[in-house]
């Protein structure tokens, strides 16, 4: 099912389709909410096999001998991406469960580590999830540098980006828990500003970076 189709299953009978939700996820759904692609989602996902042909530099110190070795590869040598797909992205805010239903898109690196990013209204985008396996080496931060990079690369500038941390991702057999300090804390480093903030749910965002489209 598209993104048209399930927008449309829903209109036809929202009760229904809210019960439907219910019985296979156990969980009352009590918003959903539906975004189509807008222009730096599309531009992103035109410019990403040219961008996995540029070359980046990369540092790698050994512990061991106190040594730094450089390395001049290409994206695609570490990095690919899963072609767009409908996903419906489960937040649990202070007023209960609510549903957004968008395409999106994966990039993920050699080891498994992924970053999946989703548009919004008013040109902006959703970082949906990071999953980063080596945590304590900064790879959640190298994915962000990643996205900025190609957002950067497809648009000309880095769109305002939006975050919502839980204390957790997924949903049942996806459920991981995280404390929500250091959700918070991760984004703020990276350039995010608490927008809203209660004891179980913040929403930060990235404002827009200044730089002016490419041709």
């Amino acid at each position: 099912m598209n993104l048209p189709e399930a927008k449309k299953k829903y209109l036809e009978n929202p009760k229904s389709f809210r019960a439907d939700l219910k019985e296979k996820l156990g969980i009352d759904i009590k918003q959903i909410n539906f975004y189509e692609d807008n222009e730096p989602f599309d531009n992103m996902i035109s410019k990403l096999e040219e961008f996995l042909d540029k070359d980046v530099d990369i540092f790698i110190y050994h512990e061991e001998d106190e040594l730094t070795s450089h390395y001049k590869v290409k994206y695609r040598d570490f990095l690919s991406y899963s072609s767009p797909t409908l996903m419906h992205s489960i937040v649990q805010k202070p007023s209960g469960f609510s549903m957004n239903v968008h395409n999106l898109l994966t990039l993920q690196l050699n080891n498994s580590s992924f970053i999946q990013i989703t548009p919004l209204k008013n040109n902006k985008l959703e970082i949906s999830r990071i999953e980063a396996y080596e945590t304590r080496i900064g790879e959640g931060t190298r994915l962000l540098e990643i996205l900025f990079d190609l957002l950067q690369f497809s648009n000309g500038y880095i769109p305002p980006l939006k975050a919502e941390c839980t204390g957790a991702v997924g949903v049942g057999e996806t459920y991981r828990s995280t404390p929500l300090d250091v959700q918070k804390k991760f984004f703020q480093k990276n350039g995010f500003v608490v927008k809203k903030a209660t004891h179980q749910f913040v929403e930060l965002e990235r404002p827009k970076s200044r730089g002016e489209k490419m041709d």
